[in-house]
């Protein structure tokens, strides 16, 4: 009786998550559409707010990419161009603060090894 309840339980779980997932990309696109609409002075507050919902979307590494596809999706269309470019910039620095595959430190000795790097020394 008691695994039932449990896996139950997780099954829930998860439904749950989805469903609050979806949804907070849903209010993310809503809330980019709203930002595209006000004045070029008002886009840094509003971006510092959006930003607040995109770090409480980012606890997962496919949550973080899907967060980030759907900023790029929304002021890819029907945007101004001068907002385009400062969304633009933007969503690069989120991309910075955000980063969803982490890169892992490289040593010298690693750069060296490189295949490329034999070609090269062959030369």
């Amino acid at each position: 009786m008691r695994s039932t309840r449990s896996s139950e339980s997780s099954s829930d779980d998860a439904d749950s998550a989805a469903e609050t997932a979806a949804a907070a990309l849903y209010l993310l696109e809503v809330a980019t559409e709203v930002i595209k609409l006000v004045p070029l002075s008002l886009l840094q507050p509003c971006a510092i707010e959006l930003e607040s919902l995109v770090a409480s979307l980012t606890s997962d590494q496919r949550m973080q990419h899907q967060v980030q596809c759907k900023l790029f999706d929304c002021i890819s269309q029907n945007c101004d161009s001068e907002k385009r470019a400062w969304l633009a910039a933007w969503l690069i620095e989120l991309n910075n603060a955000y980063p969803t595959q982490p890169s892992p430190p490289v040593s010298i000795e690693q750069l060296c090894d490189h295949p490329s790097q034999r070609q090269l020394s062959k030369l």
